[in-house]
């Protein structure tokens, strides 16, 4: 019998249809198994082998691990602040001032309390593409400024409110409080402008007028109040101590001219927060050999953690340090074996060399922070406030040992330098040894 055309493409259709209908429901089927497969593989459980490195090795960087290869990570906090601590305390220095006193007759003399006080304002605005001893160098300059001539000063500097305690709290910038007033701007300052004729006065107002200053600067100000006589008598009347012929600080011929008043306001302006100051105070424990000497050695280049442009040192400086640091022993009169040594540098390469080669010394570097730049502008994001708590950490460290050998044009070591005040003190020079050892 034969079959009619039509009911022959009328089949063949049906046939298409279904194979259609099946294969789509088939394909989808096998998508969704191997979807939900993918997903469940993702979140299940791993096991302690299948882990991430990161998530296994949680135990803190030991002070002598050599591992110039291991990258240091940011800690959320260091395990002895698991403890509770008073958020209202600050690093107390102690060297016999009375901050605290200092403090208010400071603020007393900027709210308009002195008979010289002046209406007029000075700004302190951060510069972020640099790390925090040429920032605090700019901003303790320009405090000088303002409590020698009687001035309202102010900080724009969220970071130093967030790592210290400060007693100037009351001086953190805001908006509204200046919004409708006329302020005089300076970005910068040439080279050697306490030579220029401009600063030849060392007097605030004939320099820069009766009018409202802001500065976002990188300069050091300070000689304007250092060589001027009236305004050391005013901080004298403030409570801080000034050298003088026949005083115990008299004779220092190390470090740098005014060193005793510096590194006063950079203790005042320094004092960092209850946190900080817990992991001082920790690091200080391993401190049990003494005297200690202090070693920063700043690397920079394509040694240093954070790669730059510019060379403090080299690997072949390294024995000059060596050499500075058989000077402070002869110098302290001790042996290697009673002694501590506390390493801090930019770089893992020199800090495990120094750490290897100084066994037979109480040889340390502090934990509690990972090393970084502490500029937001080579860390981003907020990565840089665990740099900068460590950076602040070695430096208040560095100002507690007997001892201090420093890098020459390193502003980092020159703050740890002042820090000390009457601490002996060397810097190191990247091709030669800076001066010859003599005190």
């Amino acid at each position: 019998m034969r079959i009619r055309p039509v009911l022959v493409c009328v089949i063949l259709v049906c046939l298409v249809a279904s194979f259609s209908i099946f294969y789509t429901k088939s394909s989808r089927m096998f998508k969704a198994v191997s979807r939900d497969t993918v997903y469940a593989s993702y979140n299940a459980p791993r096991t302690m082998s299948e882990k991430p490195v990161e998530a296994v090795i949680s135990v803190p960087e030991e002070p002598k691990r050599i591992d110039s290869e291991r990258e240091e990570k940011p800690s959320a906090s260091p395990a002895p602040l698991e403890r509770m601590i008073d958020p209202s305390m600050r690093w107390r220095w102690n060297d016999g001032n009375d901050y605290d006193a200092i403090a208010r007759a400071v603020l007393k003399r900027m709210n308009g309390g002195d008979e010289d006080s002046q209406p007029y304002y000075i700004i302190y605005n951060v510069d972020s593409t640099v790390g925090f001893a040429n920032q605090f160098r700019s901003l303790c300059s320009l405090f000088l400024l303002a409590v020698a001539s009687g001035r309202k000063f102010r900080i724009n500097w969220g970071d130093y409110y967030e790592v210290t305690n400060s007693y100037f709290g009351e001086l953190r910038y805001s908006r509204k409080e200046v919004e409708f007033m006329k302020f005089k701007g300076y970005n910068s300052f040439p080279r050697g402008v306490c030579n220029s004729t401009k600063f030849a006065s060392r007097n605030v107002t004939q320099i820069f007028g009766n009018r409202n200053l802001s500065f976002h600067i990188l300069s050091d100000l300070s000689c304007v109040v250092l060589d001027n006589p009236k305004y050391m008598e005013v901080l004298r009347r403030l409570g801080f101590r000034i050298a003088e012929a026949g005083s115990s600080f008299h004779d220092i011929t190390y470090g740098e001219a005014h060193r005793l008043i510096r590194g006063q306001v950079a203790r005042l302006l320094l004092t960092p927060n209850a946190e900080i100051s817990q992991t001082i105070a920790d690091n200080l424990k391993h401190f049990e050999r003494r005297p200690a000497i202090g070693v920063q050695l700043r690397m920079g280049g394509s040694v240093s953690k954070t790669i730059e442009n510019h060379r403090f040192l080299r690997i072949s400086s390294l024995p000059f340090a060596d050499e500075e640091i058989e000077n402070a022993l002869k110098y302290l009169k001790v042996d290697k074996r009673n002694t501590t040594l506390f390493v801090t540098t930019d770089s893992g390469i020199v800090r495990n060399r120094m750490l290897q080669m100084y066994t037979s010394m109480n040889a340390i570097q502090a934990t509690g922070y990972a090393i970084g730049h502490s500029s937001a502008y080579f860390a981003g994001g907020n990565t840089h406030l665990t740099y900068l708590k460590r950076a602040i950490m070695d430096l208040v460290l560095m100002s507690q040992c007997d001892y201090i050998i420093y890098t020459r044009g390193s502003s980092y070591g020159q703050l740890a330098m002042r820090l000390g005040l009457n601490t002996p003190s060397r810097d190191l020079c990247h091709n030669k040894i800076c001066s010859p050892f003599v005190y």
